[in-house]
């Protein structure tokens, strides 16, 4: 089969099982994770996105560094016919507040505590909807990166 859509060309270069697809520096040491990990990973954002509303053309953010998590949530967004909106980590309030004036996206993926202060600031308190990668130890925030990640986890009937 040719791929015809980056959803498709993701879905064949994962297919094969490599398993050393990923591998990233974390606190001075090689992490690796396999095609089927980070396949697994994109299927459950993509899941978790659609499970929350996202529709098809509906625009995402990314606000983040180069980091795994940026990579999953690009290609689940792509898989669920979602529009990526990356932002740079060092715009400025002012600057976020317009580009996610124009593109109005549903979701906002930040990295940091301090990028989500960002968006808290560019953007009115009930839209869009923020999830956190690297939430600060000991919070149970709704739309912390791993509880948003785990509501993707097939079910029954999936």
């Amino acid at each position: 089969m040719t791929a015809t859509t980056l959803g498709q060309l993701f879905l064949e270069g994962i297919a094969h099982d490599n398993p050393r697809a990923l591998r990233i520096a974390v606190d001075g040491r090689e992490r690796t994770l396999s095609a089927a990990q980070v396949s697994a990973q994109v299927l459950r954002m993509a899941l978790a996105l659609r499970r929350a509303g996202l529709a098809k053309g509906e625009t995402v953010a990314l606000l983040s560094e180069n980091r795994p998590e940026w990579l999953i949530a690009d290609f689940g967004i792509t898989l669920t016919g979602g529009v990526v909106i990356p932002l740079y980590m060092n715009l400025l309030p002012p600057q976020v507040r317009t580009i996610l004036a124009d593109a109005k996206p549903r979701f906002v993926l930040v990295s940091t505590p301090d990028q989500a202060q960002k968006v808290r600031e560019a953007t009115e308190p009930s839209s869009p909807t923020v999830i956190l990668m690297d939430p600060p130890p000991g919070s149970d925030l709704p739309h912390a990166w791993d509880r948003f990640l785990a509501s993707g986890a097939p079910r029954e009937g999936d």
